[in-house]
């Protein structure tokens, strides 16, 4: 059994028998089927997290250390709730 946690509109971890892979939206195909690209492979959930995270801080548009700060804050927030809550955080993420 796989799982697949849609954490923004662009990026989801899943899993299989062996690893826990963040993914990237990639396109839709002609036949409607969405098309994922693996962009990290972990061994344990929380690494898988982490992974996101710091994906999601590289990708921020901060400009100044406060702006990073910030954004840096605002993922960890969010993270945490989709580690101890099921919730849709899609909407909020920066």
């Amino acid at each position: 059994m796989s799982v697949c946690i849609q954490v923004t509109q662009d990026y989801r971890i899943t899993s299989d028998p062996l690893q826990w892979i963040i993914q990237k939206f990639s396109h839709v195909e002609k036949t409607g089927a969405e098309k994922w690209k693996p962009v990290g492979y972990y061994v344990s959930p929380e690494q898988a997290i982490n992974g996101l995270y710091k994906l999601l801080l590289r990708e921020s548009d901060a400009t100044t250390l406060a702006e990073l700060r910030e954004t840096s804050e605002k993922l960890a927030v969010l993270l945490h709730r989709a580690r101890t809550t099921a919730v849709d955080i899609s909407a909020d993420v920066v």
